[in-house]
């Protein structure tokens, strides 16, 4: 029901324990591991450990080395084990280019129209992008029927998916369909805070709970909501839930 290589549903409530920061005094932040050329993993000053996004922040880094506070882009505080288990899984099996692209798309959406973005947004981004990728070049395109509704509804979010597909485009080559921009789109219609969603999203969460509730009863299933595959099945069920409302 739920196979490997699907992205990961990162949820604003299943992130609720990650919060972020940057801080310009950062000089006593020491690696501890290296996830990839974006992510480290590092202590801070109190001995706790956070994890650090930026350009290149873990090219060469050695165990114990300090990182320099200009590198730093993001500042994530772990405080929860499950959710600093399932980030570092998330960066050590993608690619340091999709974590850049995401900081990229995010960055401009905060310049140009000032969205209060959620942390989770850093990862569900990158996460998605990345299996996006790997979609188009396996072949498989899954068709975003609200395009045309995300457009009208959401002009603000819709313009972050258009810069958004042009940008992955740019940085890996591949060509990325149009209907990209509204799975994107919806990403920051989510990773905002406050946001108010509209009538479109409400039906779609709606669906996907009773799609949740279906297969929990027809399966006799008691679902983990900090596992892993539950996530990832979450995801499967909101892209039927899409098809669902335009059947």
């Amino acid at each position: 029901m739920v196979s490997e290589g699907d992205p990961v549903k990162w949820s604003r409530f299943s992130l609720s324990y990650f919060t972020g920061r940057v801080n310009g005094e950062n000089g006593n932040m020491q690696v501890v591991k290296v996830l990839n050329n974006s992510l480290v993993l590092a202590v801070n000053e109190n001995g706790e450990e956070v994890i650090l996004m930026g350009k290149g922040i873990g090219y060469k880094k050695s165990i114990g080395e300090k990182i320099v506070s200009s590198q730093i882009e993001k500042i994530f505080e772990l405080k929860d084990k499950k959710l600093k288990r399932d980030m570092i899984r998330l960066a050590i099996d993608t690619k340091s280019i999709y974590f850049e692209i995401a900081n990229q798309i995010i960055q401009y959406a905060i310049d140009k129209y000032e969205m209060k973005i959620l942390d989770y947004l850093y990862l569900s981004l990158t996460d998605h992008i990345s299996f996006c990728v790997k979609r188009v070049l396996d072949g498989v395109v899954i068709s975003n029927y609200y395009v045309r509704e995300m457009q009208r509804l959401n002009p603000k979010e819709f313009d972050v998916g258009c810069y958004a597909i042009q940008v992955i485009q740019d940085r890996t080559g591949v060509e990325i369909p149009k209907d990209e921009i509204g799975n994107i789109a919806f990403h920051f219609i989510n990773g905002q805070v406050d946001h108010p969603f509209n009538e479109l999203s409400l039906k779609m969460e709606k669906i996907t709970r009773n799609i949740l509730h279906i297969v929990k009863l027809h399966f006799h299933l008691v679902y983990n909501e900090n596992d892993f595959a539950y996530s990832r099945f979450i995801t499967h069920a909101q892209l039927l839930a899409q098809s669902i409302m335009v059947s």
